[in-house]
């Protein structure tokens, strides 16, 4: 069985002989003369150094360089990554610090796809540490917005996704004290990219549906608690946050939110540095 490329992503995991030749060339069983990216070096047994046991790949790609010259972070060998022997994701750093970008490794073949929503272990190693206490759903139309939310006191961090559609997903640090205090950063979302956004505890949080609707997933560290729940207005001046929809539909309760200069400072996030 071998995996194929999927949304730009190299899957190499695939079936080989039960037992390993030293001679084997990842699929040398298929092909003789397929060597695993022969014109590299004919004598790479794709992994076998990392892990003798492991068989990266079989009769993907002549070109595919069992990872190393695409991906310089790609764990060609469970040797790399005790947890699992593969990337499982790619996390990115946004300009504010702990608001983290997540790509999930997808796999796919002729039936269809499969990636990991959330691993416990890989996310804590990556600095999105939390235990999920609540899992939200939300569908909305085309052109709503729903924010700017956060809760305090008893904050919660959001691991943010989308299961249909597009939305212009937003991050702004209000925590009292914080180097980046008023500023946000903003990512697309989507079912077709499948990007996941982590806001840490402390972050106000919104966004708007770009497509014909959207289905959006929360994961969160604190459970929802009416008595904290607290928000800003989307288009505060203060902010200038590059909304890609100028007029959005929105609730009462978010069109009449308070600007942050409003906000007493006792209801606003504490900064932990």
């Amino acid at each position: 069985m071998g995996w194929r490329r999927v949304g730009g992503t190299v899957a190499a995991v695939g079936s080989a002989p039960a037992a390993l030749d030293p001679t084997y060339r990842c699929g040398a069983a298929l092909d003789p003369t397929y060597r695993c990216g022969a014109a590299l070096d004919p004598t790479y047994r794709c992994g076998a150094a990392l892990d003798p046991t492991y068989r990266c790949g079989a009769a993907l790609d002549p070109t595919y360089r069992c990872g190393a010259a695409l991906d310089p972070t790609y764990r060609c060998g469970a040797a790399l990554d005790p947890i699992w022997g593969g990337t499982a994701m790619r996390v990115i750093d946004t300009p504010l610090a702990g608001v983290k970008l997540i790509e999930p490794e997808v796999f796919g073949d002729a039936r269809g796809q499969f990636f990991e929503a959330y691993h416990q272990q890989r996310y804590a190693a990556a600095g999105i540490e939390f235990t999920v206490a609540q899992s939200n759903l939300s569908r909305s139309t085309h052109g709503v917005l729903r924010g700017l939310h956060y809760q305090w006191p008893q904050p919660q961090g959001k691991l943010v996704s989308v299961l249909d559609g597009e939305v212009f997903d937003v991050a702004v640090d209000i925590r009292r004290g914080s180097p980046h205090f008023g500023q946000w950063t903003a990512a697309v979302l989507s079912a077709d990219n499948r990007r996941q956004l982590w806001i840490p505890p402390g972050f106000a949080h919104g966004f708007v549906v770009t497509s014909a609707s959207a289905l959006f997933h929360y994961l969160c560290s604190a459970p929802y608690d009416r008595a904290a729940d607290a928000g800003l207005r989307w288009n505060d001046a203060g902010l200038a946050i590059d909304w890609p929809l100028p007029d959005p539909a929105l609730s009462d309760k978010d069109a009449r939110a308070p600007w942050l200069a409003e906000i007493a400072p006792d209801r606003l996030p504490d900064y932990a540095a």
